[in-house]
């Protein structure tokens, strides 16, 4: 399509006015690059927006934002692109949070001024969206991005609507990444498409070892891969859940002695050591990565070799894999997860039948104390001594004790708060209730007697509206039996 034909497309975004938009609450404060997302409906159209700030140059931008494979590689979720012609592209992705493959082809154009740079997607197939539009323009010494899609009325659902506001979010964040020349975010973006492509791959290990509707654990035939995949509805906070991640960094049930090599604010290199995974134990070093967006976090870590360790490492050929999750937070603050963790045991398959069968009981126990303490925060002991794998094992199973008495806990308290708030007139939360004197005698005026009295009988505040529009002969009688 040419230039012509898509540029009425972006005027549109480029001269909408924002105060026409309705801005999508933050969960983390203050956003990386000043991300604010918005969504207007209008015409039986949606349009979803994006705009972040940030430093550089229009120069590289534009650089970019030309070069198609340098561009599309910024959207980990693409698993493959195909050139149909000229300038028509075939995409495969995949969404995680819905299970959803997506196959789409659209026309592109690139449009650029002197102050800015544009890469439009028209003419879409299936014709669910009208256009997907990234711009990237000067903004007093930096600059400016904004992402729009607009899409047809009813074609998505929630979960597809926080997606796309999710996508757009996390493609600012690479391309800031890439404009910076970070080696962090080189790692963090290869790794989050590895991501989305192993769990596409499940079919690769088809011994499926257990079940239910959370996760699953598979193996394969030789049993020397041990994956664990799943996903998670969290019932606490992002707060707590952040300061969870934050904790496998110090000690996990899988690695329970952990020494930090090398740290800062997006990654950390740890030189680990485990009972559990091998016949003995094991070292190996990790590097582990985090990128948190607003709307969208992601951890990673995998095995390393780091230059800078000094510690000893045996000669087994155990390998982290991969470790991946990617949690996404709505509006509302609820927060749910997609996980994938794979671990290279050659051992097991060594094992005998019955040391087979102890090796993997102590894994699952490790891998349910991991998620447990992602959940709730709550710290693994970190030990100085792994050498006795008995003990190592007393102290898990102790660990996931206290973790199951401290949930029970809650729950109780959950409960019996849950109940006190039934039952007080202050917490409870209705329309009615909130409405002022005057509009709820106004409202009582039109009830009969005997409704009037059933309106009464709910709290005081009704009481004291209610009791004015009882006839003065009989105002005592309902008075009295409101005592009784």
């Amino acid at each position: 399509m040419a230039a012509k034909a898509t540029q009425p497309f972006l005027d549109e975004v480029m001269h909408a006015d924002i105060n026409t938009y309705n801005p999508i609450k933050n969960t983390i404060s203050p956003p990386l690059h000043c991300i604010q997302s918005y969504e207007k409906a209008e015409n039986g159209f949606i349009k979803i927006r994006t705009i972040a700030y940030s430093c550089g140059k229009l120069e590289s931008v534009k650089e970019l934002f030309k070069n198609r494979d340098l561009f599309y590689s910024t959207f980990p979720e693409i698993t493959h692109m195909k050139v149909l012609n000229n300038s028509r592209i075939e995409c495969h992705s995949i969404w995680i949070s819905d299970n959803q493959k997506q196959l789409y082809n659209f026309q592109e154009t690139v449009i650029e001024g002197d102050n800015y740079v544009s890469r439009l997607e028209t003419d879409y197939t299936p014709k669910t969206s009208v256009y997907y539009i990234f711009v990237c323009e000067k903004h007093l010494s930096g600059l400016k991005y904004t992402c729009e899609m607009k899409i047809l009325n009813g074609t998505v659902t929630y979960r597809n609507f926080l997606n796309i506001i999710n996508n757009q979010r996390i493609f600012v964040y690479y391309i800031c990444e890439r404009m910076n020349v970070t080696r962090e975010g080189y790692i963090l973006l290869n790794s989050e498409r590895e991501f989305y492509q192993r769990m596409d791959q499940t079919a690769l290990y088809p011994r499926l070892i257990y079940l239910n509707e959370f996760e699953k654990i598979l193996t394969n035939e030789e049993c020397t891969q041990i994956i664990f995949i799943g996903k998670v509805q969290h019932q606490m906070p992002l707060n707590t859940i952040l300061s969870g991640i934050h904790l496998t960094t110090i000690s996990t049930p899988f690695f329970p002695k952990i020494q930090t090599i090398t740290e800062n604010k997006k990654s950390s290199y740890l030189h680990c050591e485990s009972p559990f995974l091998a016949d003995g134990t094991i070292q190996t070093d990790i590097a582990f990565f985090s990128r948190i967006v607003e709307g969208n976090i992601f951890f990673t870590c995998h095995s390393v070799h780091h230059p800078l360790c000094r510690n000893k490492h045996t000669n087994k050929k155990f390998e982290l894999v991969i470790a991946a999750e990617m949690f996404d937070v709505s509006p509302n603050g609820s927060v749910e997860s997609n996980f994938y963790y794979q671990f290279y045991c050659p051992d097991f398959a060594k094992a005998s039948p019955r040391k087979h069968a102890v090796m993997f009981m102590d894994v699952c126990n490790c891998f349910s104390a991991y998620r447990l303490m992602i959940e709730y925060n709550m710290q693994f002991p970190k030990l100085v001594d792994i050498s006795d794998q008995l003990k190592v094992s007393r102290i898990l199973l102790a660990y996931i004790i206290r973790v199951g008495v401290y949930i029970r806990k809650r729950k109780v308290l959950c409960s019996h708060d849950e109940r006190n708030t039934r039952r007080c007139d202050k917490k409870v939360s209705n329309y009615l209730g909130q409405l002022d004197d005057k509009l709820l005698e106004n409202i009582f005026s039109f009830l009969s007697l005997e409704d009037l009295m059933k309106t009464m009988e709910t709290c005081k505040k009704w009481t004291t509206s209610g009791k004015y529009f009882i006839p003065s002969t009989t105002r005592h009688l309902f008075l009295i039996r409101l005592t009784i």
